[in-house]
């Protein structure tokens, strides 16, 4: 069975694709795409949100070259984190046979830092950025540096 994609960026992609002769698309809110304004206007006001939007094909490319381009960097920011992490980690480790303690530093992902605060039983929202994810993490790993100097 097909997958549908549901998403406007992945319809546009799909748009353009099957129609290289057209360079401008207009979406409704409920993502119904037309080659016209005037045809996309008639049906929005129909619509509970009659808002229109015009899609332009270098737009949607450009979209997705930085779209590629952000996940190459995170692909690569990953690894030097790892790297890091894993270097990071060698340097902490004592004889005492527990898990070495790792800092949390900004070049860690929003989900590393999530993955670390979880380790370190803190609260947090899914929903924080990742500013904040970071702050609490290095209030947590102060607190567990202290503790364990002392």
């Amino acid at each position: 069975m097909e997958t549908k994609n549901n998403t406007r960026a992945e319809k546009l992609k799909i748009l353009f694709a099957t129609h290289p002769k057209v360079d401008v698309f207009y979406l409704t809110s409920s993502n119904k795409a037309f080659f016209t304004e005037d045809d996309a206007n008639a049906l929005g006001q129909q619509l509970e949100d009659s808002t229109v939007t015009k899609c332009e094909r270098d737009s949607v490319e450009a979209t997705e070259q930085l779209e590629k381009e952000i996940s190459e960097i995170n692909d690569q920011g990953s690894k030097e984190v790892k790297d890091q992490v894993d270097q990071s980690s060698k340097d902490q480790y004592d004889e005492s046979g527990d898990d070495p303690l790792v800092e949390p530093t900004d070049k860690m992902v929003k989900e590393q830092l999530a993955d670390w605060l979880n380790e370190q039983d803190v609260d947090f929202d899914l929903k924080d950025t990742k500013p904040v994810l970071l702050a609490a993490a290095q209030d947590k790993y102060l607190e567990l540096t202290k503790t364990t100097e002392e």
